[in-house]
């Protein structure tokens, strides 16, 4: 089952058995989000995506196995939704997760480059990858989200 991990890495949820890290913000209050996940949370993310306010900004990272699994996306304009499919390497050996970290961990070299910009963004994982908990880990220690 998909896990939704919602960075602050201030508190935990006390009610909540799955781990799941309490956000002080939702998506739709942040200047910026990333969302980011694997094809059991891409339900999730893409619902997420459209409920998102039409002004909002930010990347989405979806990584699926296929490029028939790819969905359209009612996003907001200033969102990139960026499909990433493991099919799509030469040699078709892309592990789960393996093109998603790499994506998102490059984009975050690229985006933050002040904490101010770590402050702004609003990440928010969802996936069974051990990617995910790999990349929480790496944003949590680049303080991001934190005001």
């Amino acid at each position: 089952m998909p896990y939704l991990r919602q960075m602050s890495p201030r508190r935990r949820n006390p009610r909540n058995t799955a781990g799941v890290l309490a956000s002080q913000d939702a998506p739709s209050r942040s200047s910026r989000v990333l969302l980011v996940g694997d094809d059991s949370g891409i339900d999730l993310l893409c619902g997420m995506l459209e409920t998102l306010p039409r002004k909002a900004r930010g990347r989405a990272f979806l990584e699926v196995a296929t490029a028939a699994d790819i969905r359209a996306v009612d996003a907001p304009g200033g969102v990139t939704v960026t499909w990433l499919t493991r099919d799509s390497r030469r040699d078709g050996l892309a592990m789960p997760g393996e093109l998603l970290d790499r994506a998102v961990r490059a984009w975050l070299s690229e985006m933050i480059v002040t904490a101010e910009h770590a402050q702004d963004l609003s990440p928010w994982f969802a996936g069974d990858a051990y990617c995910i908990e790999s990349l929480r880990r790496t944003i949590a220690a680049e303080q991001v989200g934190q005001a």
